[in-house]
């Protein structure tokens, strides 16, 4: 649904920013909107890595090595799926799109999530090899709650499971 939704909001608009319902704005979005339109995307470290989160129907779609796999330095990293934004004229980010939208028609979005994330999975994958940068995590986007520091100074939105 996410695909659809932001194919369905470039009708409106050339920039598209989707957040989680778990999400809401605690700084000034024109951060945000700044990357994407300089960019072409935006996408924030989740601090995990897709060997942890992949199952092996997605390891086999995108013929993932033991180095992407591995969960430490040289390992694919992966972005925050729920927080993200594309620039419909930026051919990498329509590039991104294009190839994540094939990883779900080809059923890489199924699994269990205890051993997948499906869409962030596969995304973390293309961003990575297509050399897409993620911003530092908690820089923009901040985890708040019981367990976690204090949000950095000028974090734009904040993230409490529901």
């Amino acid at each position: 649904f996410k695909i659809h939704a932001i194919e369905k909001a470039w009708e409106q608009d050339d920039i598209v920013l989707w957040c989680d319902a778990s999400m809401w704005v605690a700084g000034d979005l024109s951060k945000l909107e700044s990357i994407i339109i300089n960019q072409g995307w935006l996408a924030t470290e989740a601090g995990h890595y897709v060997g942890r989160w992949c199952n092996e129907h997605t390891r086999n779609y995108f013929n993932l090595t033991e180095q992407e796999l591995y969960q430490g330095t040289g390992g694919m990293i992966m972005f925050s799926a729920g927080l993200l934004g594309l620039n419909k004229k930026s051919e990498l980010a329509m590039e991104f799109l294009k190839q994540w939208k094939a990883s779900a028609l080809a059923g890489c979005f199924s699994g269990s999530f205890e051993n997948h994330r499906h869409d962030q999975t596969c995304g973390s994958i293309i961003m990575q090899r297509m050399g897409m940068k993620y911003e530092r995590g908690g820089e923009l986007m901040s985890y708040i709650g019981p367990g976690y520091s204090a949000p950095e100074p000028g974090s734009v939105i904040y993230l409490q499971g529901l």
